[in-house]
C-alpha cells in the first residue's frame, strides 16, 4: 500500500484487493492516509513474485507490441527453469551469473545479446517495483557484460555470389536494389514503391521503419537504367519490387535463406547486402559522410563505429596523400615540390 500525489494535487492510495491491486483519489492528504489506515484486508500467505509471473504481470499490464511481447517470451524460454522458478526477490549474483552462462553456452549468445536479455528483465521488474510488487530490483546494480567494437560481418563475397547466381530473377532483382540502395530487406526494399523512384535523376526517397523516418538515396547508374525499363507501364503505387502476385516480396529473407542453404549448407543472412555495400563503398574510398547518408545514419559516428575495418583503410588512404615537407624546395617565396605531382596524380 503506498500514498502518491498526482500532478493535479491529488492523493492517490494503492492498495490490495483479495489478489487485485486498486487505487482510490482523495483531495487532501489527510483523508487519503484515513483511508489507509481504516483499511483491513488478510494478507495473503504468500504474495511474492517469481520470475515467469512477474514477467507475465508486467505484460499484462503494460502496453507492449507484438515483437516485445515475443521477445520476452523467448527470453523465459531460454531462461533454466531452476530461475524461471525462482522467487524474483531471492534473487542475487551468483543467479545473474548462471543466466548469463546458459546463454552463452547453450545458445551462443554474444555480449551484446545477453546484456539486452538482461535488460529486459530488469526493466520488468522496475515497473514491478514502481507498483509495489517487489521491494528492490534484483541485479540493477551490477555492470553488463563489455561488448568490445562493435562491427558487422559482411560474410564472404564468393559465397554470396554463389548464392546470388542461384536465385530466381525476381529475387536477384530484389538483392540488387537491396545492394544498390543500401536497403534493409525488410519493409524497407519490400515496400518500395514506384513513385518513390525519380528516374530522371536517380534519386530514391525511402522510409526507414526502424528509426521512423525517411532517407534520400542516390542510385548508381546502372541500377537507374534498368529501374527505368522495369518501370515502363508501372503504376506509380506499384511495387519495386513485386512478387509473382504483384505485391510486396516480404518473403524474401525466408527465400534468400533457403537458397543459401541449398547452395552452401549453411545459413547467410540477407541483412549482409546492406553491410556489404557499406562496406565496398568505404573501401573504395567513399566519403564516409556520403556513406552514412547513403545508408540513412543519422551520425557519421555511427557509421565509423559499425565499419570499423573500412574506415581503417580509407584513414590509411587518406594518410597516404599528405606529402613529405622534406621534399618540398622555396624558390622565390612559393613552395615547389619535386614530387608534387606524383602526389596530385595519388
Amino acid at each position: 500500500m503506498s500514498i502518491s500525489q498526482r500532478s493535479d494535487g491529488r492523493f492517490v492510495v494503492k492498495f490490495k484487493d483479495g489478489t487485485q491491486w486498486r487505487q482510490k483519489t482523495f483531495r487532501a492528504r489527510e483523508d487519503a492516509e484515513g483511508f489507509e489506515r481504516s483499511i483491513q484486508y488478510d494478507e495473503p500467505e504468500n504474495t511474492r513474485l517469481t520470475v515467469t509471473e512477474s514477467i507475465l504481470l508486467f505484460l499484462k499490464n503494460t502496453r507492449h507490441c507484438r515483437k516485445g511481447v515475443q521477445y520476452y517470451a523467448l527470453i523465459l524460454s531460454r531462461m533454466p527453469e531452476v530461475l524461471a522458478t525462482r522467487y524474483v526477490d531471492s534473487l542475487d549474483r551468483r543467479d545473474l551469473m548462471t543466466f548469463r552462462s546458459t546463454l552463452r553456452d547453450e545458445y551462443r549468445l554474444t555480449p551484446c545479446s545477453i546484456n539486452c536479455h538482461t535488460s529486459k528483465l530488469i526493466a520488468a521488474w522496475r515497473w514491478c517495483a514502481s507498483e509495489d510488487f517487489l521491494q528492490s530490483v534484483p541485479w540493477e546494480k551490477y555492470r553488463p557484460l563489455p561488448e568490445g567494437p562493435h562491427g558487422h560481418n559482411c560474410g564472404d563475397f564468393a559465397d554470396f555470389m554463389k548464392i546470388y547466381d542461384a536465385c530466381n530473377p525476381a529475387l536477384q532483382w530484389f538483392i540488387r536494389t537491396c545492394l544498390a540502395l543500401c536497403l534493409r530487406p525488410g519493409k524497407e526494399a519490400a515496400g518500395l514503391c514506384w513513385r518513390d523512384v525519380d528516374l530522371i535523376h536517380g534519386r530514391v526517397h525511402v522510409w526507414m521503419p526502424k528509426v521512423s523516418r525517411h532517407k534520400d538515396v542516390i542510385a548508381p547508374a546502372w541500377w537507374t537504367e534498368e529501374a527505368r525499363q522495369k518501370a515502363v507501364e508501372k503504376a506509380p503505387e506499384g511495387y519495386v519490387c513485386p512478387n509473382l502476385h504483384g505485391g510486396p516480396f516480404f518473403w524474401s529473407t525466408a527465400l534468400w535463406e533457403k537458397t543459401a542453404r541449398r547452395t552452401l549448407g549453411r545459413s547467410f543472412p540477407l541483412y549482409t547486402v546492406r553491410h556489404m555495400a557499406a562496406s565496398l563503398m568505404l573501401e573504395a574510398g567513399a566519403d564516409p559522410a556520403a556513406v552514412a547518408a547513403q545508408l540513412g545514419h543519422a551520425s557519421v559516428a555511427t557509421t565509423a563505429e559499425f565499419y570499423t575495418h573500412a574506415v581503417k583503410g580509407a584513414q590509411e588512404r587518406a594518410a597516404g596523400k599528405i606529402p613529405d615537407l622534406s621534399l618540398l624546395m622555396v624558390q622565390d617565396g612559393a613552395e615547389i615540390s619535386r614530387n608534387m605531382l606524383e602526389y596530385q596524380a595519388n
